[in-house]
């Protein structure tokens, strides 16, 4: 059982019915709010890749390691914002990486590039908005994100596009 926290990462060891903990690199304070876990995913490989609030964290739990992925202004394959928000791992095990300010990143493990995907006001099939707080990928493969402020987008992957759904206040549901 892995629970993500406001201090890390832990498990609960059933045999010793005690909780084990992971620190994320040299972040040992209980204090650091960077240590916050927002969101866990397991890989097919069974990695897990942690959101947080300073970051992307992949962990080994073979290894006890952690590798950690972060913002580069210089480096435009890098993540596009350390607020991390969701992480989903679609059915190709490519990962998908919402953030609070950076819109939308995929991720390709093999590459360990990132393509970012944002807002952009000239383009009406651009993401509706960069806060990503929620992916999800449904039996047909297709992607589903939910934006604040922007309603929720459906990503067509072959064209790179999104599709904006927004409620309609004045309809009622039936």
């Amino acid at each position: 059982l892995w629970i993500g926290t406001a201090r890390g990462l832990d498990r609960f060891d059933r045999d010793r019915k005690q909780f084990v903990q992971y620190r994320i690199g040299s972040l040992n304070f209980p204090s650091d709010q960077r240590n916050s876990i927002n969101q866990i995913q397991e890989d097919r490989l069974g990695q897990l890749w942690l959101a947080t609030m300073n970051g992307l964290h992949r962990f080994n739990p073979r290894t006890g390691t952690f590798k950690s992925y972060f913002n580069d202004t210089a480096n435009s394959a890098s993540l596009s914002d350390n607020l991390v928000s969701q992480v989903h791992v679609d059915r190709s095990n490519i990962l998908w990486v919402g953030t609070w300010y950076g819109g939308l990143n995929r991720f390709d493990p093999q590459t360990e590039k990132f393509t970012c995907y944002r807002h952009d006001a000239g383009d009406p099939k651009s993401l509706s908005a960069d806060r990503v707080f929620s992916i999800h990928e449904d039996r047909s493969g297709a992607l589903w994100i939910g934006v604040m402020g922007g309603g929720i987008n459906k990503f067509d992957r072959k064209t790179q596009k999104f599709l904006h759904i927004q409620s309609q206040p004045a309809q009622k549901n039936t």
